[in-house]
C-alpha cells in the first residue's frame, strides 16, 4: 500500500493533466555488459483502457532501430503490454485511465567506438560519453499531433559530465511542450562534450564538440556557427528562435578514402533537427573551418526548409526530397555567398558543376520521382542527384 500510494503521489506531482509525459533517463554502467541508458516512462493512459505506443523504427539511413532497445516492459498494476515489431508499435491494455510505467534500456548495436556513415545515426553510448538521437531515445505515446507536456530527468550520470540537447539547456531536469512527432527531431549528448556558446539576436547558440583531432580551433569554428546562424534569420527574417544547438563528432576514414582518383580524405555527415542539427566529420590535418561551411550552412538551412515549412512526409518520406533537399541546397549556397563566406565566381561555378552539369551529364538523371525517392538513403549517387 505505502508503493501504490507513493507511487500516486508521484503522478500528481509531474502530470496535471492527462497527456503529459515524464522521462527518466539513468546511466548503467557494469564490468560485465555493455554501457546503456535506462529509460522511465511514466504518463496517464488513454480514457478507453487502451494506450499505443510508437517504437524505434528508422531514422534517415539507420533501419531497425527497435534493435537497441532492450528490456521493454510494463510495471503498471493491471497492465498488459502488447509488442507488435513488424508494425513498430506498443499497445499497452489497463484501466481506463490508469496511471502507465514503461521501463527500457536502450543499448549501442555495433562495436567500438568510431562513429561511421552507418552508424553516425544509431544510438553512440561509451563508457565516458553518449550520443544519441531522439528517434533512437525515445518511445512515444500515440496522443495524437497536438503539443504534450514533456519532463525529462537526468539521474545518476557523474557530475563532471555535461548534459546537452536539443532542447537548449544543460539542467538536469527539463520542462517543455512539444509535439510528439517533433521529440524525435533532436540529439542528445552527454560525457567529455566541450560545450561552447555564442548569441544571435540575443538567443543563446551552442557547439557541442568532441575529440581531439581536429585541426582548427573549437573557437573558429563557433564563430563560423554564429555568423550563419545569423545569416540565414534574417535570410528569412525570423529571429524567433529561442536557442540553437550543434553537435559535432569526429567520424573515421574509410579505407577506400586514403587515396586513388576521386576520392577525399575528408568525409561529411549530418542531420538537420528542431533547433539543432547533429554533424559528423572526418578529421584531416588539413582540415579547415571552411571546409565545414557548407555542412553547416546546409543542415542550418533545414530550421526552415523541413522543420517550420513541412512536406507532408516524415524524415524517412523522400517523395518530396526534390523540395527539402533540393531547395535547401540551394538556398544554403546562396547565404553562403550573402553571408561572405564565397565570391560570386565561386558561386557561378558551384551552381554549373555541380548542379547543372551533374544533373545534365548524369544516365540516370531523368528517373522518375519514386525510384529516386526509394533509393535516396541507400544510392548515394541517386541522393546526390
Amino acid at each position: 500500500m505505502r508503493y501504490l500510494l507513493s507511487f500516486g503521489m508521484l503522478f500528481a506531482v509531474f502530470a496535471a493533466s492527462a497527456g503529459a509525459v515524464r522521462y527518466e533517463i539513468t546511466p548503467v554502467f557494469s564490468a560485465n555488459a555493455a554501457p546503456r541508458l535506462q529509460v522511465r516512462v511514466l504518463l496517464y493512459g488513454e480514457t478507453d483502457g487502451t494506450t499505443e505506443f510508437a517504437l524505434p523504427n528508422e531514422f534517415g539511413p539507420s533501419e531497425q532501430l527497435f534493435n537497441c532497445i532492450r528490456n521493454l516492459s510494463c510495471r503498471s498494476r493491471g497492465c498488459t503490454l502488447i509488442i507488435n515489431e513488424e508494425a513498430h508499435m506498443a499497445l499497452v491494455q489497463h484501466p481506463a485511465s490508469a496511471q502507465i510505467e514503461l521501463c527500457y534500456e536502450v543499448l549501442q548495436d555495433f562495436p567500438g567506438s568510431e562513429v561511421t556513415r552507418e552508424t553516425a545515426f544509431r544510438p553512440l553510448i561509451q563508457p565516458d560519453f553518449f550520443h544519441i538521437l531522439g528517434g533512437a531515445l525515445f518511445i512515444t505515446p500515440m496522443f495524437g499531433e497536438g503539443s504534450c507536456e514533456v519532463t525529462l530527468e537526468w539521474h545518476g550520470f557523474p557530475d563532471n559530465w555535461v548534459i546537452h540537447n536539443s532542447y537548449g539547456t544543460q539542467e538536469r531536469t527539463q520542462h517543455f511542450q512539444f509535439s510528439k512527432s517533433r521529440m524525435i527531431e533532436s540529439v542528445f549528448m552527454g560525457g567529455d562534450f566541450r560545450v561552447l556558446k555564442t548569441e544571435v539576436g540575443n538567443r543563446p547558440v551552442y557547439l557541442a564538440i568532441r575529440g581531439n583531432d581536429w585541426s582548427f580551433k573549437d573557437a573558429d569554428l563557433l564563430n563560423m556557427l554564429q555568423k550563419t546562424v545569423a545569416t540565414q534569420r534574417a535570410f528569412w527574417s525570423d529571429w524567433d528562435i529561442p536557442y540553437y544547438t550543434v553537435t559535432l563528432l569526429p567520424m573515421a576514414a574509410r579505407p577506400a578514402m586514403s587515396g586513388g582518383p576521386g576520392y577525399s580524405s575528408v568525409e561529411y555527415m549530418g542531420t538537420g533537427l528542431r533547433n539543432s542539427f547533429a554533424a559528423f566529420v572526418t578529421p584531416s590535418p588539413n582540415l579547415e573551418v571552411a571546409d565545414i561551411r557548407h555542412l553547416f550552412n546546409h543542415e542550418m538551412m533545414h530550421n526552415w526548409i523541413g522543420n517550420k515549412i513541412r512536406s507532408g512526409g516524415g524524415p524517412n518520406d523522400m517523395r518530396f526530397g526534390w523540395f527539402s533537399e533540393g531547395f535547401t541546397e540551394y538556398f544554403a549556397l546562396k547565404n553562403m555567398l550573402n553571408g561572405g563566406f564565397i565570391a560570386a565566381d565561386q558561386y557561378v561555378e558551384t551552381l554549373n558543376d555541380d548542379f547543372f552539369d551533374r544533373l545534365y551529364t548524369s544516365e540516370i538523371g531523368e528517373e522518375p520521382n519514386d525510384i529516386v525517392a526509394a533509393g535516396f538513403f541507400s544510392d548515394q549517387v541517386k541522393a546526390e542527384l
